[in-house]
């Protein structure tokens, strides 16, 4: 079954990061030194690295979960500063996977998919529709009314990708999304998302430990200490 699909506006700038850090600790430890990147409309990116080389510091950053230190970064060509509305953004514009997939365990697959919705202006049906097609469409229509105790890492995993969907963001951030799967789970979940940015056309950005799961994406950027190293586009299924 094909995804439901959100809007694709013409390629351009998504990020644009300059000279970005972050410090801790009073600046003893540095996670991120002096980072600059462009992200394009549409590109399919690993951030690949070990841990506590920075790549999650800088995830968490653009989806404003961190402030940095020093330097700034845009969005569409809007300063990402105390003026921008980063509620707004992250409810409307942006799409979290993460590890541990942070579902609501006392809640079923069809209630977590739900939830990012209710602060939207849609109806309990259009609500219940977009959910139900989004679990469809990930492979757990038949998992609907299931908790998550009552799903394998690869299921809850997918629940986590429907429910990253549900308000038709322009950027998916993933962060570890293979990293409490095996690996045949992991693969599935990367070709999952593989497909979601081929039908879809959305920005996505995966970071990861892993080079089995940075070849799925068309772009790789390296990091270690807290910079890149490397910035790397390929062909690929990320294509």
């Amino acid at each position: 079954m094909t995804l439901p699909c959100s809007s694709s506006p013409s390629r351009g700038c998504v990020y644009q990061i300059e000279d970005l850090a972050k410090d801790y600790d009073g600046g003893r430890i540095q996670a991120l030194r002096s980072v600059n990147l462009t992200i394009h409309e549409g590109d399919f990116v690993s951030i690949l690295g070990r841990s506590g080389c920075g790549k999650s510091t800088l995830l968490q950053m653009l989806g404003t979960l961190e402030e940095p230190s020093r330097g700034s970064f845009s969005y569409r060509g809007s300063a990402v500063d105390g003026n921008f509305d980063s509620c707004a953004y992250r409810s409307r514009d942006i799409g979290f996977i993460f590890q541990s997939f942070h579902l609501l365990p006392t809640f079923t697959a069809l209630e977590n998919v739900l939830m990012p919705m209710l602060a939207t202006r849609t109806t309990q049906r259009e609500r219940m529709g977009r959910a139900t097609e989004l679990l469809h469409a990930v492979g757990l229509g038949e998992r609907l009314n299931h908790m998550p105790s009552k799903l394998s890492g690869g299921e809850r995993q997918r629940v986590a990708i429907a429910r990253s969907l549900a308000n038709q963001p322009r950027v998916l951030l993933a962060d570890e999304p293979t990293g409490n799967l095996d690996s045949e789970s992991g693969n599935d979940v990367m070709e999952l998302l593989s497909r979601i940015h081929r039908e879809q056309g959305l920005t996505v950005l995966v970071v990861t430990h892993d080079p089995v799961v940075a070849a799925f994406t068309r772009r790789e950027i390296r990091m270690k200490d807290g910079m890149v190293v490397s910035d790397t586009v390929r062909g690929g299924s990320g294509l």
